[in-house]
């Protein structure tokens, strides 16, 4: 399965060695695309790291451009897009489905229905539609903060096809050892002891 995330220089460097790591220990190929890479990023030659450059270069543009750049990297072989700051416990049951959500039908509000850690193309038309949709809905709307999830949410909506659900233990920020998936969720990347130590340890293999 391939793995991909996007991030700025400074997200790659905290982050990358943990994401990378993790993922080929569990049999992945990860990808990560950094937006306007530093010459130290560039001079490191990583065999898993793209390059791209823009002038935007706000919060919200670095969250949603693995979801412009998503379509560049989709092959039959699918693509998971998950968050930079994640690491892989063990591999996830192959998803039949051409594509897969986090759902969360219980949030107030739209931007939050749908969570933008982890989502599932098959590389078919219909995945390869609904990303492109998903791309055009961020680009239509005024950059700020969770524009990817209302995105991901208005693209959902006019599905007419099944979705997979991920669930907690696929993408997890409460660090449970039986997940797939751990995620470092707002200050938990920092702050989590337990997040913290278990990232360590990828970050050494």
């Amino acid at each position: 399965m391939n793995i991909f995330a996007s991030c700025d220089s400074v997200y790659f460097l905290e982050h990358s060695d943990a994401f990378i790591n993790s993922a080929l220990q569990v049999g992945y190929n990860p990808k990560i695309l950094v937006i306007n890479p530093t010459r130290e990023i560039k001079n490191l030659n990583n065999p898993y790291v793209y390059y791209n450059y823009s002038r935007l270069q706000s919060k919200s543009f670095y969250a949603s451009n693995r979801f412009f750049a998503a379509s560049n990297f989709l092959t039959e072989e699918g693509l998971l897009i998950t968050d930079i700051d994640c690491f892989f416990l063990r591999k996830m049951p192959a998803v039949k489905e051409s594509i897969g959500l986090f759902l969360r039908p219980y949030e107030r509000h739209e931007r939050m229905k749908v969570a933008a850690g982890i989502v599932w193309l098959s590389g078919d038309t219909a995945s390869r539609q609904f990303i492109q949709g998903v791309a055009e809905n961020i680009y239509n709307r005024e950059d700020a903060w969770y524009v990817d999830q209302l995105a991901l949410y208005d693209e959902y909506k006019k599905l007419n096809t099944p979705v997979f659900r991920f669930q907690k233990y696929h993408m997890d920020w409460t660090f449970q050892e039986d997940s797939f998936m751990w995620t470092g969720k707002g200050n938990r990347k920092y702050k989590d002891v337990i997040y913290l130590e278990r990232k360590k340890v990828y970050e050494k293999l």
